[in-house]
């Protein structure tokens, strides 16, 4: 019999009859030798997982139309998981309200669906045990044995990938040392995870809410500019001219002929009495450094409220740590991430620089939370092509020790072949010890870092996840294990 990819798409074979099989999410595999009557009773066994697999479970139903009963078993904790459940009630759904067919592959003919629908019975199974399931299809009268029409296949589908992914939709925050490295960041969070929506004026946006995107270590001096196209580097505000204009945005309090206000009018010359709130954050740190009240806002909500354009940078605000730096710290509510989030982080690298001029102190981080970061769909092609090129496209698997170290520490690993035990510390940039943890295989340790979020970039779990499989497998065969050393074993060899 001829079934849809089934190298990918593994299926449990049986004895030709008229029925199928679909056990959610349980591997039939499993119970395979305990339970060989399913096979004497059952074509096709295949797993379900999630609504993907509706439109995998219809293309082998168009290929066997002999096939004329689908039974459904949704018995395990994992089919009815928030997941699970999901591939479960658009099955479901499917055969009773034709609706949900847009949900499927699009490439199956709606008509095809209707007619398997029609004529291939959807049983549910589910308040049954495993076990009872031979003896229910045995015992029951499931006879129709006739095929309804010709076996049929359909094109693989066409994966959009400009669509966005799943994720957790609210809260992201990324950073790197410079300005351009950070935005290209978020940027690609929003490309691969933003959802589509409309506009206020009508056109389309790709937005995330609640981008935290920090900026470590930029001298707007010295800033890093990429060797871009001048046609895309004019487009997202990294030229000569874009900067200079922006270099001085936020400390300028004079508003251009034409313009309602400037974000430099609204931080020097505030409301009617041209309160200058970037003096007084000045004075602030200057008369406790410590102070949590150097901050500014730009919005005047009594006038803002009625303006179709109010302010994006709504609020600014500085902090000192404990080495003596001011970090700055920005939100906009609204942020154009492809034409008009490197100038205002730019503008904003300078104003940190301007208040460090005037205290002191040396410069910090850049903290910029984008409430709602978005990208307009006249950008979309050009904002694509720009992340394959310069982040998709061109990823390093090398560590660089310039660029990739964790601020939350390193991890030293040891064997204690006594005890049998493999031995993490996590130790800070200084060298002191933080937080031990021990266990006997790799899973477990990893497992407790990961779930105590004692690390801060996921390259770094990667890293640290092959380190202790070297480790588990040189305490296994009694080897010495040397960190970031490959592990040889007779012919294998783990780097």
């Amino acid at each position: 019999m001829e079934l849809y990819k089934p190298d990918k798409y593994k299926i449990l074979l049986g004895s030709k009859s008229n029925k199928a099989l679909c056990t959610c999410w349980f591997d039939p595999f499993v119970v395979e030798g305990a339970y060989p009557a399913i096979k004497e009773k059952i074509c096709i066994t295949g797993t379900l997982y999630s609504k993907e697999g509706v439109s995998i479970i219809l293309r082998n139903l168009a290929l066997n139309p002999f096939i004329r009963y689908l039974f459904l078993w949704s018995n395990t904790p994992l089919s009815n998981t928030p997941f699970g459940r999901a591939g479960r009630d658009l099955l479901v759904s499917v055969w009773n309200n034709s609706d949900s067919f847009k949900e499927l592959h699009s490439e199956i003919e709606p008509k095809i669906i209707e007619k398997i629908v029609q004529n291939v019975s959807l049983v549910d199974l589910s308040d049954k045990q495993f076990n009872e399931i031979s003896d229910f299809v045995s015992n029951s009268g499931f006879d129709e044995s006739d095929e309804y029409m010709d076996p049929i296949s359909f094109p693989d589908p066409v994966r959009d990938e400009t669509a966005a992914m799943p994720s957790e939709q609210v809260g992201w925050v990324v950073r790197d040392q410079t300005l351009y490295n950070a935005w290209l960041l978020a940027l690609d969070r929003i490309l691969r995870y933003g959802q589509v929506k409309k506009t206020e004026y009508g056109s389309m946006q790709r937005e995330l809410q609640n981008v935290n995107w920090v900026i470590e270590s930029e001298d707007p001096k010295n800033l890093f500019r990429p060797d871009l196209d001048s046609n895309l580097a004019s487009i997202i505000g990294l030229t000569d001219e874009s900067l200079a204009k922006y270099k001085e945005s936020l400390l300028d309090s004079i508003i251009p002929q034409g313009a309602a206000y400037t974000y430099g009018s609204r931080l020097r010359s505030y409301g009617v009495n041209n309160f200058d709130q970037v003096d007084v954050i000045v004075e602030k740190i200057l008369e406790q450094p410590v102070s949590r009240r150097a901050c500014a806002a730009t919005l005047i909500p009594e006038y803002d409220s009625k303006q179709k354009s109010p302010p994006c940078l709504v609020y600014v605000q500085v902090l000192t740590d404990q080495e003596n730096k001011l970090n700055l710290f920005a939100v906009f509510r609204s942020h154009d991430m492809f034409k008009a989030a490197i100038p205002n982080a730019f503008g904003l690298l300078n104003l940190l620089d301007y208040i460090c001029a005037k205290t002191g102190l040396k410069r910090g981080k850049v903290s910029i939370n984008s409430v709602s970061a978005h990208v307009y769909e006249e950008d979309w092609d050009n904002a694509f092509k720009l992340i394959k090129c310069q982040k998709w496209e061109s990823l390093s698997v090398k560590f660089n020790e310039n660029t990739d170290v964790d601020a939350r520490g390193i991890v030293q690993i040891t064997l204690d072949e006594a005890e049998n035990k493999i031995r993490v510390s996590l130790n800070s940039l200084y060298g002191s010890e933080m937080y031990k943890i021990s266990g006997a295989t790799a899973r477990e340790i990893i497992m407790k870092l990961a779930r105590l979020d004692l690390l801060s970039r996921n390259d770094h779990y990667a890293d640290i996840c092959i380190e202790l499989v070297k480790a588990e497998l040189s305490l296994r065969v009694g080897r010495p294990y040397i960190q970031d050393k490959p592990f040889v074993f007779d012919k294998i060899t783990l780097s």
